[in-house]
């Protein structure tokens, strides 16, 4: 399988950390190369697939200038050139959070401060030896956390951003991963012995 770089979204008023009135931009471009890596890593750990290299992948894309793999017999041509059978690409649409603190009621000392954070993906798994789509989608994954806090101790806010973003990222890839392995290993029954069925899946993907 090779893996495509994701694209990135630059709308700026999705990718921010709100904090209040505040805003703050996402640096998508850190948040895509990381999400790339980490998707790659748990791909190899499902030991599905064979993945190649993303230098590889990056120096093939430079020397054929293929930019734009809606044509299928660019998809092939590529497939071809990596050894892949199939190629992901994916789009990072938005990461964004949100922190939110309110009073605790009858209490002049705690407040409860709310951090929730999201990060959505489309994402399209290609056959690259026949140019087919066989899964095209998109996914929101959501994170939260509530901490109830002293007034004197605020703590820290971009502990508790961070964390969930990278919680939220974690679940993504975790939920990519699963689809993909659908998208190419269709649930199939491979033989019923003794009114006991067995099939080409597992735990792996919740079966």
């Amino acid at each position: 399988m090779a893996v495509l770089k994701f694209n990135v979204s630059e709308d700026a008023n999705k990718n921010v950390i709100k904090y209040g009135d505040k805003k703050d931009p996402v640096d998508m471009k850190k948040q895509s190369a990381a999400l790339y890596d980490h998707f790659l890593t748990e791909l190899v750990k499902s030991g599905k697939f064979d993945v190649v290299e993303s230098a590889k992948v990056d120096e093939i894309l430079k020397q054929q200038q293929l930019n734009d793999l809606s044509n299928p017999s660019d998809v092939q041509k590529l497939g071809t050139l990596l050894s892949a059978r199939y190629l992901f690409q994916g789009s990072l649409t938005m990461v964004g959070a949100s922190v939110t603190e309110k009073d605790v009621p009858n209490s002049e000392q705690f407040f409860k401060r709310t951090t929730e954070a999201t990060v959505i993906m489309d994402l399209r798994l290609v056959d690259a030896e026949n140019g087919k789509i066989l899964m095209a989608t998109s996914h929101k994954q959501p994170a939260s956390v509530g901490k109830v806090l002293q007034k004197n101790g605020r703590g820290a806010m971009d502990a508790d951003v961070n964390d969930m973003i990278s919680k939220a990222e974690h679940e993504l890839v975790k939920e990519l991963v699963r689809r993909i392995i659908e998208g190419a290993f269709p649930i199939k029954v491979l033989r019923i012995k003794d009114d006991v069925a067995t099939l080409n899946r597992g735990k792996d993907c919740g079966i």
